[in-house]
């Protein structure tokens, strides 16, 4: 006589060969994730960017430089991100538009304080001159 065969143990067998057909796409993905590396420069020029902000208040000369350069030095990373995204996480490429935005805002700032400035030097020397002109 033939031994019996338990069909359930084989079902649940094929039931698991079939999850974990199923999880290794996914974990095929994770893996390629931690693959992708970081933009270059995608950090530094985040904190130039914020940098450009805080000291854009310093008669902005100071933040304008700063600015300048996290404007500048984004350009570069930028363009490999959009040449190969699936090289480089996403994480970094926002860390870039982040300081590029931010250089942005701080270029703006600083150039209106750099006017302001001038303006207030302008007004001081022709008050001076007014004065000197009436006798005072």
């Amino acid at each position: 006589m033939y031994p019996v065969i338990n069909t359930d143990f084989m079902e649940d067998i094929l039931n698991e060969n079939k999850m974990e057909a199923e999880i290794k796409p996914e974990i095929k993905e994770v893996k390629e994730e931690i693959k992708k590396k970081d933009l270059d420069n995608s950090t530094t020029i985040l904190i130039l960017g914020i940098l450009s902000l805080v000291f854009c208040w310093c008669y902005g000369f100071v933040g304008l430089v700063l600015g300048i350069i996290a404007v500048a030095m984004s350009g570069t990373p930028r363009r490999k991100y959009l040449e190969h995204p699936e090289l480089y996480t996403e994480s970094s490429y926002k860390n870039l538009n982040a300081g590029k935005i931010c250089g942005i805002v701080g270029i703006c700032i600083a150039v209106f304080a750099i006017l302001v400035i001038i303006m207030a030097v302008m007004g001081i020397v022709a008050l001076g001159l007014t004065g000197a002109a009436c006798g005072l």
